[in-house]
């Protein structure tokens, strides 16, 4: 082998050997690196550990707010619209009682109409006897007259031509 070709072989193996000998430095500064970086790890674990469970317990309560709020909603929707439908029923009760004023008043007022209707028969049938009376009195007085006048007092239709 000649000279040159085992110097360079040498100074190959001279740098290798450094860069071996600074190689457990290397190791140890990665290995801090590592370390930091698992402590880093398990802090971040930790936080986001702690972070989850603070969003579920948010969660929670926001679910066991909005669950309230709206039991409370619906409680005074029922209390509304029981207070309306005692309103709407009350309402319904002063319309059915003007209804039966004014049923009352109709049925007054027709047995009223049946009063004068009976009025209004009777009148016509006194009216009717008093016609009858004033008729078959003036018909006596004109067969009277006409006996007084020197007739026969019966009545006969004018002669023709």
């Amino acid at each position: 082998m000649d000279g040159q070709a085992l110097a360079k072989r040498v100074e190959n193996l001279e740098k290798t050997v450094d860069e071996l000998r600074r190689l457990p430095a290397r190791m140890e500064a990665v290995e801090e690196r590592i370390a930091s970086c698992e402590g880093h790890i398990l802090q971040l674990q930790t936080e986001m550990r702690d972070e989850f469970s603070s969003v579920r317990e948010e969660a929670e309560a926001f679910r066991a707010e909005t669950r309230a709020e709206f039991g409370a909603v619906r409680d005074e929707m029922r209390m509304e619209f029981a207070a309306v439908r005692s309103e709407m029923a009350a309402g319904f009760a002063r319309v059915n009682e003007q209804f039966a004023k004014v049923n009352d008043r109709f049925a007054r007022i027709d047995d009223e109409f049946v009063k004068v209707r009976k009025e209004i028969r009777l009148g016509d049938e006194e009216t009717r006897r008093y016609m009858r009376v004033l008729h078959e009195d003036i018909t006596e007085r004109i067969t009277i007259l006409g006996r007084e006048l020197g007739g026969n007092g019966s009545r006969r239709p004018p002669r023709k031509g």
